[in-house]
């Protein structure tokens, strides 16, 4: 556990994905990625696949607040236009159904180069949308 706080855990829902995508045999995905949003402010997502364009937002009942939930779906929008896939999880399910969380995950990175090793690493020719060197907008 201590080192899901170490590699950037904030809740203790992070910290049982992380354990999840190992069960699942996932790669190990960056968390808490830092991001700049269209207005230039510092955005942190929850997971991060950064070769396979995959970035995962795990949402607890603060999200369901009316300015949280319209916060969250236009980064959403802005994320999904720079070309990343971005899965969305509720505490509970990831807590009560890690198997169909592990399920689209895995879908979601088969469909994106990944093949099947949880050592590997996205293709050297998977284009990076968050790519420093601009392949869209960093959000």
């Amino acid at each position: 556990m201590l080192g899901d706080i170490e590699g950037g855990a904030h809740s203790l829902t992070e910290i049982d994905f992380a354990q999840l995508c190992r069960w699942a045999g996932l790669p190990e995905p960056t968390r808490q990625s830092v991001r700049q949003d269209g207005d230039g402010r510092r955005r942190y997502l929850d997971v991060e696949w950064e070769g396979f364009g995959i970035a995962v937002e795990i949402d607890g009942a603060l999200h369901l607040l009316a300015a949280s939930w319209w916060a969250d779906m236009d980064r959403a929008n802005e994320m999904i236009l720079t070309g990343v896939t971005l899965l969305r999880f509720s505490t509970v399910i990831v807590r009560l159904r890690p198997e169909r969380v592990s399920d689209q995950l895995r879908r979601a990175l088969l469909s994106r180069g990944w093949d099947g090793n949880p050592n590997s690493t996205a293709p050297a020719l998977c284009p990076n949308p968050n790519d420093v060197h601009g392949v869209g907008i960093r959000t």
